[in-house]
């Protein structure tokens, strides 16, 4: 066995280790673990629900190969539509009932978050940033940082990195994009940035040249584009088209491959805001060693881009290590992960609130440069 085999081994060991530490409860008897997860594996978010497949797999692997706790995954496609995903949450109430559920999407989890509490079925959000997402000791938690938390860094990255104090706004029109817009939108005139225009983006859309004319007519000194990868690679290439010239700071879900494939030239000089500061971590020799794993397993290296494969693996060792502890009782399992401190995550540290909300979570910007994602330093 390679030395490489070795230390990662070892750091998932670690990571697994301190889990059951934290837990502090032993587990006294055999229990079916099911946990299911309710995706886009086509549409729009496809790409962000094969990235989350991929760190269930790792994690699913890690479990049961490295402490023998076996974990059922069950995975459905929502098309990352909130109707379909309660569709499939019913079908499964009848069919095979989970345990818990991890799901993508404010809008997923916020149509869900009624029949979770009604049934008591964990659910882990993992792309989740709606504020109206939080309620205090239910049965809904997220991995993924508040609109709040991320409004707060946008803003000061507008002041501090553009000095721009007129602002051009485009959002997608979902959950996800109106809540973060409404959490930014409340921080500007606090630095004394006034907002030139505001435009929507549809979901799906295929032209948004209306509204990049639109916003360039206001004379913005920036763009904030909150959007997700598809739509905003789209937006990047035409406003590339149309001249578009002041500079562009993109939210956190922008991030995807679709960005530079698609926007080409137009995604140059983008700056985005990211939930993550593990790929800014050379030294984090745990994190690296994960690196590694993945490459191994996927053929393909993992960049800044493929965060929701780290969200994926955290929620599943999270929720599966409090569900085996637990001996499969919800309730229980739930107190567990709402008391978590700085459990030490693949993507970074974790600890939840009483409204089972992510504290404290690191932010940094990135930036595209040559075709490649960059850190910002």
């Amino acid at each position: 066995m390679t030395a490489n085999r070795w230390l990662i081994i070892l750091s998932v060991l670690i990571l697994l280790a301190g889990l059951v530490w934290w837990s502090g409860q032993q587990r006294t008897a055999d229990s079916d673990i099911h946990i299911a997860a309710l995706l886009p594996l086509t549409g729009n978010g496809a790409l962000d629900g094969e990235l989350i497949t991929r760190g269930l797999k790792l994690a699913q692997a890690d479990l049961e190969e490295l402490i023998g706790m076996p974990v059922r995954i069950t995975i459905e496609d929502t098309h990352g539509n909130s109707k379909e995903a309660v569709n499939v949450y019913q079908k499964l109430k009848l069919s095979d009932p989970p345990q818990a559920i991890i799901t993508w999407g404010s809008g997923v989890g916020l149509a869900l978050t009624p029949l979770v509490n009604e049934d008591q079925v964990l659910q882990m959000g993992v792309a989740t940033s709606s504020p109206d997402y939080t309620s205090p000791d239910d049965f809904t938690l997220r991995n993924f940082p508040l609109a709040s938390d991320e409004a707060d860094f946008i803003v000061e990255s507008i002041v501090s990195r553009l000095g721009a104090s007129r602002l051009g706004i485009a959002t997608i029109n979902n959950d996800y994009g109106n809540g973060l817009q409404g959490q930014i939108e409340q921080r500007l005139g606090a630095v004394g940035i006034t907002v030139t225009g505001t435009e929507t983006l549809e979901p799906a859309g295929t032209d948004f040249r209306t509204q990049i004319s639109q916003l360039k007519a206001t004379q913005p000194e920036a763009v904030l584009l909150l959007s997700y990868s598809v739509e905003g690679a789209t937006f990047l290439r035409q406003a590339k088209e149309l001249g578009l010239t002041a500079p562009v700071i993109a939210s956190s879900a922008i991030f995807g491959n679709d960005i530079i494939d698609a926007a080409g030239a137009g995604s140059e000089g983008v700056l985005i805001s990211n939930a993550s500061i593990a790929f800014d971590s050379p030294d984090n020799e745990r994190f690296q060693a994960f690196l590694e794993r993945y490459e191994q397993a996927f053929d393909e290296p993992l960049g800044p881009q493929d965060i929701m494969a780290l969200r994926g693996y955290d929620a599943l060792v999270l929720l599966a290590n409090a569900l085996h502890n637990c001996t499969g009782d919800t309730s229980c399992a739930k107190d567990q992960l709402l008391a978590v401190r700085d459990h030490l995550g693949i993507n970074g540290a974790i600890t939840f609130d009483a409204s089972g909300d992510l504290v404290n979570p690191d932010f940094g910007l990135m930036t595209v440069t040559n075709g490649r994602y960059e850190p910002v330093k």
